[in-house]
């Protein structure tokens, strides 16, 4: 995957300038696909949920990734069976505030313990460094989408931005 997107951003980078105005011409949300719409329209729509629907969100959408986690994730897998966490408990928060805060460092040394089991099609990025060292993250392509979507729409609530603005990324 990662050889596919540097394969991709370096055809555009070559392309001729008329051939990248044309690309540009096609909808940020086409170009980005359905995980990128769907994603954005869930942060509309969930926009105006009340308290109670936001914890019932966020209390299922943990109980599933710690549930995850503990299956697929060599690290968690560790991890939870150190710390005697229970992924089927009733009270899944008070099994949450068992897990202990995970620093730069134990990303660094666990990277690779980190990726979920039988994961194929993942690509790196690096942090910007701005703390230290830079870190490499694993992405795999909806994930980006979904990344994106969150970016344009906490973007565009905090400064207004819109796709169409130019923008500076620092990464690696």
């Amino acid at each position: 995957m990662l050889s596919n997107l540097k394969f991709l951003k370096s055809i555009y980078s070559k392309s001729p300038r008329l051939l990248k105005e044309l690309y540009s011409l096609i909808p940020w949300k086409i170009r980005m696909g359905s995980g990128y719409r769907r994603t954005l329209g869930f942060l509309l729509k969930s926009e105006k949920w009340s308290v109670d629907q936001w914890h019932s969100y966020q209390t299922s959408e943990l109980r599933s990734l710690l549930k995850f986690c503990s299956k697929e994730v060599p690290y968690y897998r560790e991890l939870f069976k150190k710390n005697q966490i229970d992924v089927d408990c009733d009270d899944i928060w008070s099994e949450f505030y068992k897990i202990p805060l995970m620093t730069k460092e134990d990303l660094i040394k666990n990277n690779d313990k980190l990726i979920p089991d039988n994961r194929k099609g993942l690509f790196s990025l690096a942090t910007g460094g701005t703390t230290g060292k830079p870190v490499t993250i694993f992405y795999d392509k909806e994930s980006y989408k979904k990344e994106w979507a969150f970016k344009i729409f906490f973007w565009g609530n905090a400064i207004g931005y819109k796709i169409s603005d130019k923008k500076a990324t620092f990464r690696g």
